[in-house]
C-alpha cells in the first residue's frame, strides 16, 4: 500500500533569521495554499 506524507516545517522562524520580518508577507501569501494542502491530507 502506498503512503504519502505532508510535512510542513517552521514556515517562519524569527529566531533564526534576522530579516524574518521581511519574510512575513510571503508567508502570509503562501499560508492559504498550505492550509488547503493540510486539509486535503487529513
Amino acid at each position: 500500500m502506498a503512503r504519502t506524507a505532508l510535512v510542513v516545517i517552521d514556515m517562519l522562524n524569527a529566531y533564526e533569521h534576522e530579516d524574518a520580518d521581511l519574510l512575513v508577507p510571503s508567508v502570509r501569501e503562501a499560508l492559504p495554499g498550505v492550509e488547503e494542502l493540510l486539509r486535503r491530507a487529513r
